[in-house]
């Protein structure tokens, strides 16, 4: 989120604690390295989600937002923000738990 808000943490379900990156180019180096090393990735960026109806009305020049970065407006106070990376093949991708000691050191515990 890029605001550090118990209302905000209360709205993703099962968070209990918060945390500040102190270094987030090195995080994601990290974490894309770690991604590579099981399916090799392209890091695309970090990205501010956009609060919106999921049907958008076609602009006639370009496909219009990405369907990663839309949630629907009722979500809006979260402030979410996502990283996404690309598969560079067609091997399946499922969701994964990711244990790296190396990112241990590029965050801090944040009081609510």
């Amino acid at each position: 989120s890029r605001y550090r808000s118990l209302n905000t943490m209360r709205e993703f379900d099962g968070s209990d604690s918060c945390i500040e990156l102190t270094n987030r180019k090195e995080f994601y180096d990290i974490l894309t390295d770690t991604l590579a090393a099981m399916n090799s990735v392209a890091f695309r960026g970090i990205f501010e989600v956009t609060y919106q109806d999921r049907n958008e009305q076609w602009n006639g020049i370009d496909w219009g937002r990405h369907p990663a970065v839309i949630k629907e407006t009722e979500l809006m106070k979260q402030g979410e923000l996502r990283a996404m990376w690309q598969p560079r093949s067609n091997n399946a991708i499922e969701p994964i738990v990711l244990c790296n000691y190396r990112i241990a050191g590029l965050w801090r515990h944040v009081s609510l």
